[in-house]
């Protein structure tokens, strides 16, 4: 499969067609593989529980955009902040999981797999 090119299997994902990154049209390379973002290479991993997965499920259904705003949520709770890299893997889980559906949200609350698991169902 081409990684250039438009990619129309996301199109019946997507909603607001006014609210898209890059103006409008997803290219697969832009998508598949980000570049807009760097992240500091952890050393360790990070344990996020099913609480703290919860709460960002929360925030991706209350429509936060904000890194800042999901981290103050998870310290109002008392559970540890998770990483910028993290909130944004979850974001793009769920651009390819229905958060309406209880089912899709229990399973990734208690056992998210890779993200690629999430895009070869497509």
């Amino acid at each position: 499969m081409s990684s250039l090119g438009l990619d129309f299997s996301k199109i019946k994902k997507i909603t607001d067609f006014n609210n898209l990154s890059g103006g409008g049209i997803v290219y697969k390379n832009d998508y598949n593989n980000p570049k807009t973002k760097g992240y500091k290479k952890s050393t360790t991993r990070q344990v996020v529980s099913p609480a703290m997965r919860s709460i960002v499920v929360n925030c991706i259904k209350d429509k936060v955009d904000d890194y800042d705003v999901v981290v103050s949520r998870l310290e109002s709770a008392g559970l540890d902040s998770v990483k910028e890299s993290y909130w944004d893997m979850a974001l793009r889980a769920f651009s390819y999981i229905d958060i309406d559906s209880e089912n899709d949200v229990t399973n990734w609350i208690n056992s998210p797999k890779d993200i690629k698991t999430y895009m070869e169902t497509i």
